[in-house]
């Protein structure tokens, strides 16, 4: 482990939240001051939006910690359901579980009446709905119309946090119910250049408070090509800076030098590409490789003694012709043992040859390659990638051209070996700047996890070029960026 060599206590870039590593720059104290001060004022509705890995889940926990006891904070971490299981949820928060009842109940009513009872106590309710664009959009909307119109009844505050998704999803309710556009929102933005060197050097700081060395262990370098790479993302600065210690710490390196990002080939090891099927399938142990063979020899004569008893039931001359060559061929008994001897080593030796054997030759594809129709093709396929934006998916974002020869020279790309075999799974997205630009990305994934994932089995040419995993919506907006 990294840990000794660079004298930290525990990991510092760790990706559940802990209120230690909090990295409270003045920006982010802003933000969270005021969204405490609204959610004290007590409104029926908050919005708080950000992209993945943001720090929308770290802030509302912190915020929870922040409220004084006159408040009860329930959260929902998936809020995936009909509005009645939410409710459910909801209650037992409350500390009222509807499946001990003995009767049937409402759950609505109750929620209503255990809300009603808080307030009469002095205690308001802030209910935190984490990763809300999940909800379905008629459970959001009875949700947001349950706290809006019984704002005067009921002490309680509904504060959605979400991806950009949930924005649209608002705009949508609000054709239908005015109320959605009332309440503050806010937006958590990601990191600056010199935010981000400012939070690599506090979580060191806090990993390795007893470090004798006061220098900054990441390289402006390094912190420039993070900060290139994970455009100020927290959860891929932490994912990058794990990343580059333990591949310096291996090393044994004294700072985190800009070589050290994102260097998979030889300091990580690599799942085996899903681009090339395994074709070694025979089993290296000789005893196994000896049983399977005798198995097979075994399976043979027995095919061979079934067809014999056919070919006898069938008809007499072949079998006298058989029995008149075998008579004139006989082998002596002594002969036999030797052949039998023989055939043996050459079994052995076979099945030897099979284990030292390296992967027999790839198979050469020698059909012609059309680089102007596969572009044309992955530009088709690229309208069904863009609507993955709209899901909540996930790709890796490869390479970027620009010039006014772009179309032939993506064009001459894809032909290329490695972009051949992965093309199915290459998606474009072209920009009209000046000069033309293209942007190549790879496949469509649930989770960000699932990016990284495959992340892992990509090509090593392919890995060179440094691809980064990201949302679709962010990489839709990389061109104007």
């Amino acid at each position: 482990m990294y840990h000794q060599h660079f004298q930290l206590t525990q990991p510092p870039f760790q990706q559940e939240p802990d209120p230690q590593f909090l990295f409270q720059h003045p920006e982010w104290e802003a933000l969270s001051r005021s969204l405490l001060a609204d959610i004290l004022q007590g409104p029926p509705l908050i919005k708080l939006i950000g992209t993945v890995g943001t720090g929308k889940t770290f802030l509302c926990r912190f915020i929870s910690d922040q409220l004084p006891r006159s408040h009860e904070v329930i959260h929902i971490d998936n809020p995936v359901g009909a509005f009645d299981d939410l409710v459910r949820i909801i209650c037992l928060g409350l500390g009222t579980n509807l499946a001990d009842k003995k009767e049937p109940v409402d759950p609505v009513e109750e929620l209503f009446h255990l809300l009603k009872t808080s307030k009469n106590r002095g205690i308001k309710t802030v209910l935190i709905v984490d990763e809300a664009e999940k909800t379905f959009l008629a459970t959001l909307e009875r949700l947001i119309r349950f706290s809006c119109e019984n704002d005067q009844d009921l002490a309680l505050t509904l504060l959605l946090s979400g991806r950009p998704e949930l924005q649209a999803n608002l705009k949508q309710l609000s054709v239908f119910y005015s109320k959605v556009d009332t309440g503050p929102d806010y937006t958590l933005p990601p990191l600056n250049e010199e935010l981000t060197s400012q939070y690599l050097r506090f979580r060191i700081k806090t990993a390795g408070p007893d470090r004798k060395t006061s220098d900054d262990l990441f390289t402006e370098a390094a912190v420039a090509r993070i900060f290139h790479l994970s455009q100020g993302n927290l959860r891929t600065i932490n994912d990058l800076a794990e990343k580059a210690l333990q591949a310096a710490g291996a090393q044994q390196a004294t700072h985190i030098q800009a070589n050290h990002i994102l260097y998979p080939s030889t300091q990580r090891s690599r799942k085996k590409s899903s681009w090339s099927v395994p074709l070694k399938v025979i089993p290296r142990n000789k005893y196994i490789a000896g049983a399977v063979a005798g198995l097979v020899v075994l399976v043979v004569f027995i095919g061979l003694l079934t067809r014999s008893d056919n070919d006898q039931q069938t008809t007499d001359a072949p079998m006298a012709v058989t029995q008149t060559v075998e008579e004139e061929h006989e082998v002596p008994s002594e002969d036999r043992d030797h052949i039998a001897m023989d055939l043996r080593d050459e079994q052995e030796t076979a099945v030897v040859e099979v284990e030292e054997t390296e992967e027999p030759p790839a198979i050469v594809d020698t059909t012609p390659r059309d680089g102007d129709a596969i572009f044309q093709e992955r530009l088709r396929a690229s309208a069904g990638w863009v609507a993955g934006a709209y899901r909540g998916e996930y790709t890796i974002y490869v390479l970027q051209l620009s010039s006014d020869q772009v179309e032939a020279e993506i064009s001459a790309l894809l032909v290329e070996d490695v972009y051949y075999q992965a093309r199915n799974q290459l998606y474009l997205l072209r920009y009209n700047t000046v000069p033309p630009s293209i942007h190549v990305f790879h496949g469509r994934y649930a989770t960000m996890d699932a990016a990284w994932q495959a992340w892992d089995t990509l090509p090593a040419p392919l890995q060179q070029k440094h691809p980064q995993p990201l949302a679709i919506s962010e990489a839709l907006e990389l061109p104007r960026n």
